[in-house]
């Protein structure tokens, strides 16, 4: 009975040594793995930081307006008997839009001037009897009257005849037509609008601190969704008369040129009102920067001060070739990349200014930071960009 016991133990003893030892065989071959991948080099794309002279600028958001714009409306009552416009046309001031039917006011004219025509023949008769005083000078006052009230009839009427032809009040070009042959149109009912593109207005306000800071003719810059990465130039041309009391901010009104008409009125705009002082600021590709709750960093690159070597590699100096004949991939400089926090300042479209923790000629990891850590090697490769286009140059 002890025998087998002891039997029993020592096969117990046997097993769990075994488990117990592939246990401690598989940590150790699972941290030789991680080892070996992590120190792997990483590769990744670089860039240097910039030093660049910037105008600094005053940023707000603004609305685009025509100098001159409106909705062109039915003046009397009528129905709309011809169009002569376009949607989108370009008119000239006095163009002839749409008329509507005026056949009444037509023959109340002609009712009228035939009125018109008696009253100054009795009026005339009138005057060369009161100069024989064949007549009173009430008589002669009431013939007078008579006159006057068929002249301003007939003066009525033809004024409602011109407002039934609708006409262009000045230079610009046409919007989306509303009114219809045949549809009935009420005073007051839109027919088309009628906008000037160029130039056009930009309107915005700004903190009343920068009171001092903006002056007449001064430069500014615009960009709008309808044209990413673009920015369009004008000038500061009217500021407003007071402070806002419940914003506490100032209006201020820019013009554009916009000669080639891109922009419209109505559009969404971010202005940047440029200040006359320049300044000096480094600046990395928006990339670049790795953004977290506890702050903003970038990875900075710097050579490998310890290469691997014939040792490390086991080949000459880590320059041996792959099997395809091509350089293997330790025949490149290795890097290394430590995490550097930095302030950043003003972004203008991909560059971001970088305001302390970075100096010029430092390169930065603009790709590839998921896979990065304090320490690790890492090898540049500039060849393919971020929009899949391929460089002219390697680093």
């Amino acid at each position: 009975m002890v025998k087998r016991m002891i039997i029993m133990l020592v096969g117990l003893g046997a097993v769990f040594g075994a488990l117990f030892g592939f246990q401690i065989f598989k940590d150790r071959l699972i941290k030789k793995v991680l080892d070996d991948y992590l120190s792997a080099p990483v590769t990744i794309s670089a860039a240097p930081a910039v030093a660049q002279t910037w105008t600094p600028a005053l940023s707000a958001v603004g609305s685009l307006a025509a100098v001159h714009g409106t909705d062109i409306s039915a003046e009397v009552p009528g129905l709309v008997e011809v169009i002569h416009f376009q949607s989108g046309q370009d008119v000239k001031k006095g163009d002839l839009l749409l008329e509507q039917d005026d056949d009444i006011e037509q023959g109340d004219l002609l009712n009228y001037q035939a009125q018109l025509e008696l009253a100054k023949v009795t009026n005339q008769r009138n005057r060369d009897l009161l100069a024989r005083k064949m007549i009173s000078q009430s008589d002669f006052d009431q013939s007078n009257a008579a006159l006057q009230e068929a002249s301003a009839s007939v003066a009525r009427t033809q004024g409602t005849i011109n407002e039934k032809k609708i006409k262009a009040p000045f230079s610009g070009r046409l919007g989306i037509r509303k009114a219809n042959l045949g549809q009935y149109l009420a005073p007051g009912t839109a027919i088309v609008d009628l906008q000037i593109l160029t130039p056009l207005y930009v309107n915005f306000s700004l903190p009343e601190k920068s009171l001092q800071q903006v002056k007449l003719g001064q430069p500014l810059t615009i960009a709008v969704d309808g044209y990413p990465g673009e920015r369009f130039e004008g000038k500061v041309t009217a500021i407003g008369a007071q402070i806002d009391a419940q914003t506490r901010t100032l209006s201020l009104q820019g013009t554009l040129p916009n000669t080639d008409r891109r922009l419209y009125p109505g559009m969404f705009a971010n202005v940047n009102l440029l200040l006359p002082q320049q300044q000096d600021v480094v600046t990395v590709p928006q990339t670049a920067i790795a953004a977290a709750l506890y702050g903003d960093s970038v990875f900075v690159v710097t050579p490998d001060p310890n290469p691997p070597t014939a040792k490390d590699t086991g080949k000459d100096g880590g320059k041996d070739s792959s099997d395809d004949g091509k350089p293997a991939a330790q025949s490149k400089p290795l890097y290394v990349v430590n995490r550097r926090y930095v302030k950043l300042g003003e972004q203008r479209g991909e560059q971001v200014a970088i305001v302390s923790g970075l100096k010029a000629g430092e390169q930065v990891a603009t790709s590839g930071q998921l896979k990065l850590r304090n320490g690790a090697q890492v090898l540049i490769d500039n060849s393919v960009k971020l929009d899949g286009a391929t460089a002219n140059t390697k680093d």
